[in-house]
């Protein structure tokens, strides 16, 4: 009995000691999605590393959902869009920020870049945004960011507000007016290799529209989180040759609160061995430090602009 009692005695104690370890939340939407799945490998990485910190991630709603988890405390870091990032730390560009600036939100580094897919139907005649003129779009619905990207998009082809006929539809419902006929073409941000993509290829033959890497750059001007990308062909069901596209940035946030210290320490670990990051994910096969920082939507971190220095990517201020 008495043993008994030591043992629970014990583990009461350990227990408590490790609910009293401080930890790290990061914010990554879906829990089913690549953000999701990406944080997770990275808490894993870091708890490995023995930091006297516990990591976790945690599922939110979405972008502004993580958004406002860091600017309450609930989030320590998150992953996000970076034109939600961009759009919540100006205060303009989306209802949900318009004059409500999150000033507090911090940069650690640009990930990889999402894909702004432009699908229609092949055989239409249609190659370029130039060419839905007079065409019905699914491109999101009224104030989300998949719409204000749709709409620049259209714009640096001349297209305005009055040349489509835009259908308010949520991503997924695009898709499927795609599949049935009702919209001549969709808007859809995701990452190559998207399954819901993969499965609308397989049932119907699409095509991706072709983005000049000059049209992304004069967005990137202003929007700095928008970045010329290459579709390789075979990626989706009978879309075969290599495409120009346009991505967005996702881009790791941390709280203005989080130490610079700690901060420091964590980008050591999950940058210092770029070879490692890149074999996480697909996705992030592609990072590079050279880019990670260039165009961030907020300022960088205290203790990530002193790692990032320290590693010579950026000058000392």
């Amino acid at each position: 009995m008495m043993r008994k009692a030591l043992q629970m005695l014990i583990f009461s104690n350990l227990l408590g000691l490790a609910l009293a370890q401080p930890t790290v939340v990061i914010g990554a939407g879906n829990p089913t999605g690549i953000l999701f799945h990406i944080a997770s490998a990275l808490a894993e990485r870091a708890d490995k590393a023995e930091l006297g910190i516990r990591w976790s991630v945690k599922p939110t709603d979405g972008g502004r959902s993580s958004l406002e988890g860091l600017a309450t405390g609930e989030l320590q870091m998150a992953l996000v869009g970076g034109d939600v990032a961009y759009y919540a730390y100006n205060g303009t560009g989306l209802p949900a920020f318009e004059k409500k600036p999150l000033r507090g939100l911090k940069s650690v580094a640009y990930l990889f870049p999402e894909v702004v897919h432009i699908l229609v139907r092949a055989g239409q005649g249609i190659h370029t945004p130039a060419d839905l003129k007079g065409r019905k779009v699914a491109m999101g619905e009224p104030g989300s960011p998949i719409e204000v990207t749709a709409r620049l998009v259209l714009g640096v082809y001349g297209l305005g507000s009055g040349d489509v006929q835009p259908a308010p539809l949520s991503p997924t419902e695009g898709l499927a007016a795609l599949q049935d006929g009702r919209v001549d073409a969709a808007f859809y941000i995701a990452p190559l290799g998207d399954p819901a993509v993969q499965r609308l290829a397989a049932r119907v033959a699409l095509q991706e529209l072709l983005v000049e890497p000059s049209r992304v750059e004069a967005l990137s001007q202003k929007y700095p989180f928008y970045t010329p990308v290459l579709l390789p062909g075979r990626v989706y069901p009978g879309i075969d040759v290599t495409t120009p596209a346009i991505g967005i940035q996702v881009v790791l946030l941390a709280s203005e609160y989080m130490s610079a210290d700690l901060l420091r320490s964590w980008a050591s670990v999950i940058f210092g061995n770029e070879a490692a990051l890149r074999s996480l994910e697909p996705v992030l096969a592609g990072f590079s430090a050279k880019t990670a920082v260039r165009g961030l939507p907020a300022p960088l971190h205290p203790g990530a602009e002193r790692y990032w220095v320290e590693r010579g990517v950026i000058p000392l201020q």
